[in-house]
């Protein structure tokens, strides 16, 4: 697949910047829905209500089947959590510290950097899939998060894939591209404080 990378970015003065990009736009679809079916499958194989019985014990057989379930997927939860914080954790070491590229050989053969933090970026959204899927009852600012979370994905993919062809327009692309990241995070910093006020 890298030649097929490589020619869609003939031309443009960041060469490198656009492959991993391209590659990141066109798996990112592909990994979320694997991810959340990775989501699926620890709540189904993993986290079962008598696996988590068996661990919490009395407390958590007094609960009701609805809050069984939450308990689940609140322990998908922070096991998709972890796992995004270490493949965002790595890449940023290894990128800051060390002065590596996106581009260089991850934690294992054929893993990029970049994949590194595109399966980061794909598990939150993968979780936001899940819990919209899988949760009987959520808050409104809960689903607002989760319709952002997955609004967010979807139009960074979309703006990865039409970044402008010729060269004199992908500084233009990339600024729009910046500005929607930093839309994104304004929004990820004033969630909190808006689910402590609701």
């Amino acid at each position: 697949m890298e030649p097929l990378y490589a020619s869609s970015c003939h031309g443009q003065f960041d060469a490198i910047s656009c492959r991993l990009l391209v590659k990141s736009g066109t798996f990112g679809p592909t990994l979320l829905v694997g991810l959340t079916v990775f989501c699926a499958l620890l709540t189904q194989f993993v986290f079962t209500p008598q696996r988590l019985r068996s661990i919490y014990g009395t407390k958590f057989a007094a609960l009701t089947p609805a809050e069984q379930r939450r308990v689940g997927v609140l322990h998908v939860g922070i096991v998709m959590k972890v796992w995004a914080f270490v493949f965002l954790a790595i890449p940023s070491y290894r990128i800051l510290v060390q002065g590596q590229y996106w581009d260089e050989r991850g934690l294992v053969p054929g893993l990029t950097l970049a994949d590194m933090g595109t399966t980061s970026v794909m598990a939150f959204g993968a979780l936001s899939l899940f819990d919209l899927v899988y949760s009987e009852n959520l808050r409104p600012i809960y689903l607002l998060h989760h319709l952002g979370t997955l609004a967010f994905l979807h139009g960074y993919l979309y703006m990865v894939m039409s970044l402008p062809a010729a060269p004199e327009k992908t500084a233009e692309g990339l600024e729009r591209l910046v500005l929607l990241v930093e839309i994104c995070l304004t929004w990820g910093t004033f969630l909190s404080v808006c689910m402590q006020v609701l």
